[in-house]
């Protein structure tokens, strides 16, 4: 079966007695929404994901304002075949961390998502940052289980279970900012935010911004604002959450002026100096790596840039600005694959160049976890992939539960020590397929 055949046999979906291909969204988007509609309202069969044609996987349709949005039921991405749009879910760790206070998942199939940060201020109260509130949680927190999320956990969630945590060959080339930005969106159905529609409450844009697209996102922007206003009422400033990847940052006489794609040039999120510099501490390097790739005189022809998505709490002021009050980081290599070092990137775009299936586990708000750099999935059994890339008493006892854990459980493993190799060492193989 040829690549074009094996991707459209991937995109069917039954509805009923027929079998109709996803990219029907792409080619005519008000057939699918007539599709979609149709099958909301007869409720006669669920969907089903033709993905695995031995077991199809049963979805669901939300209805989010006058769109319809096909999802993967709670708990189900890991059925979906990897690269299936519907692959994805919440991780182990995830459910580890979290309470049932943090992630609540509802008789009516909504999920809702407690925040550590505050979503509304007193009206009257100067424009000063609340980065504290948005702070990862200090190493010292003894807690196992934490009843809401930060903003980093919350946006390492919503990448996990739209799939971008994981990669396989079949990718190279398509995931786009676009495709991310929509994947995002789609989580966003169906979820809520302190009892309230995510929806309302996130914000992501679309990865493209010609002149009508521009105008409708600050027309809906300004209106979320509003939406949000009325909500916490008289005296009461709603807070948005926005979702983007950093286009650029600009130092004024004052404020940065943080630009997201997606976002108009002409709607920058001014951000305190004091917050830049929070971003930069807490997430080290990450910012000096993403302003090193947009500098041409020291970058080098042959890296690949890495990329910094932004989770940022935004106020409106009186005068039509978006103010940053909170906000957080994530770094990825070019591919959207987050990383938490140049070592890591190295190796995530060395596994996509040699067409490897694999996944990264995401820290969430764990500050001293246990789970492995990436894990290799095209192999008989998964296998953890570890980089030791620092020192310290901390890291070296962690590093030793590793191994320890690998050892005591039989498990293979691969491994990288920076202090004792500057390259790699090769990437186990994959064992030829047995003729059946």
């Amino acid at each position: 079966m040829n690549s074009a055949n094996w991707q459209e046999k991937l995109n069917r979906v039954r509805f009923g007695d027929r079998d109709i291909s996803r990219t029907v969204a792409d080619t005519n988007p008000a057939q699918w929404q007539q599709i979609l509609q149709n099958a909301y309202v007869s409720k006669d069969a669920p969907p089903l994901c033709l993905c695995q044609p031995q077991e199809p996987v049963a979805m669901y349709i939300a209805r989010l304002g006058d769109t319809y949005v096909l999802k993967r039921r709670p708990k189900t991405g890991h059925l979906h075949h990897s690269e299936c749009d519907s692959h994805g879910g919440i991780s182990k760790a995830a459910n580890d961390l979290y309470s049932e206070e943090a992630i609540v998942e509802r008789a009516d199939g909504k999920v809702n998502h407690s925040l550590s940060v505050p979503l509304s201020t007193i009206e009257h109260i100067g424009d000063g940052s609340l980065d504290e509130a948005a702070a990862p949680p200090r190493p010292h927190n003894p807690s196992p289980k934490r009843p809401s999320m930060t903003l980093r956990g919350f946006l390492n969630l919503l990448w996990e279970e739209a799939g971008l945590a994981s990669w396989s060959p079949g990718m190279r080339g398509k995931r786009t900012l676009t495709r991310v930005y929509w994947r995002l969106n789609n989580e966003l159905a169906d979820r809520l935010v302190a009892g309230d529609d995510a929806t309302l409450r996130v914000f992501i844009p679309t990865g493209y911004l010609d002149a009508e697209t521009e105008k409708r996102t600050r027309a809906e922007l300004l209106a979320r604002f509003d939406e949000l206003d009325r909500l916490h009422g008289t005296n009461h400033k709603g807070i948005l959450i926005i979702v983007g990847e950093l286009r650029n940052l600009k130092a004024t006489a004052r404020n940065v002026a943080m630009r997201l794609k997606g976002l108009p040039d002409s709607m920058p999120i001014w951000t305190p100096p004091g917050s830049i510099e929070r971003l930069r501490t807490q997430w080290p390097a990450a910012l000096e790596r993403f302003e090193r790739s947009k500098d041409a005189t020291t970058a080098s022809p042959d890296a690949r840039p890495n990329r910094l998505l932004i989770i940022a709490g935004v106020q409106l002021t009186q005068q039509g600005n978006l103010n940053w009050r909170y906000g957080a980081a994530m770094e990825t290599t070019e591919d959207y694959i987050p990383i938490d070092s140049q070592y890591e990137a190295r190796i995530a775009n060395a596994l996509v160049q040699q067409h490897r299936r694999f996944e990264k586990p995401l820290r969430y708000d764990g500050v001293a976890a246990t789970f492995a750099d990436f894990v290799l999935t095209d192999m008989p059994q998964d296998l953890p992939m570890e980089i030791y890339g620092f020192s310290g008493p901390e890291y070296e006892a962690r590093k030793a539960e590793k191994i320890a854990l690998y050892t005591k459980e039989g498990k293979p493993f691969w491994q990288w020590d920076v202090s004792k190799t500057k390259l790699p060492p090769p990437f186990p193989m994959i064992p030829p397929k047995k003729n059946t």
